[in-house]
């Protein structure tokens, strides 16, 4: 699954976050619909199920008033909201690997914080490996098992020598068990 870096982007301003859900549900299998009805979702309520799954992920991920936020725009929530919302739709089908694409880009110090604790904890409870990509090394270094840095397509540290294409193939390839739902590395 994948946190894209700046939220009010990778949001649809035209879906409530209900919506967005929705798609997200659709599209990972929960709860299983087939081709014809995603293709006319639109005329398909959301069902009590849903609606319970999405409310059990936004409050895994600490968003106050869940139902409230579902019926808002994005828009109408902060930064830090719209953050919690995108890893919520990450999580929902149940991924064993998360990229994390700049998850603390333009949050304050205070938010920031919180986002990479709630990271570690989903990490830890749902137990899947995440791969973030951020500029703040400081960042890196506090919240990854181990490190490797990427300067102009090539890799110093664990990688020396290598492309960076080269190393996240042997990394893929590392994490073993967790990759039997991957074909091939990405």
């Amino acid at each position: 699954a994948y946190i894209p870096q700046e939220p009010l982007a990778a949001l649809n301003p035209f879906y409530t976050i209900e919506e967005h859900f929705k798609d997200r549900l659709l599209l990972s299998g929960k709860p299983e619909i087939g081709v014809l009805s995603y293709l006319f979702k639109m005329r398909h309520k959301i069902t009590e199920e849903q609606k319970e799954v999405m409310l059990k992920y936004l409050e895994k991920v600490r968003i106050p008033d869940p139902e409230r936020v579902l019926k808002s725009y994005p828009v109408q929530l902060s930064g830090g909201m719209l953050q919690r919302i995108l890893i919520a739709l990450a999580i929902v089908s149940n991924p064993s690997i998360l990229l994390a694409d700049e998850p603390t880009t333009a949050l304050d110090v205070i938010t920031q914080k919180e986002i990479l604790e709630l990271l570690r904890g989903l990490q830890r409870d749902m137990g899947m490996s995440i791969i973030y990509v951020t500029h703040d090394l400081g960042v890196a270094r506090s919240i990854a098992d181990a490190t490797t840095e990427a300067v102009w397509k090539r890799c110093t540290g664990a990688c020396e020598g290598r492309s960076a294409i080269t190393y996240f193939c042997l990394f893929f390839k590392g994490l073993g068990s967790k990759m039997s739902k991957v074909s091939q590395p990405v």
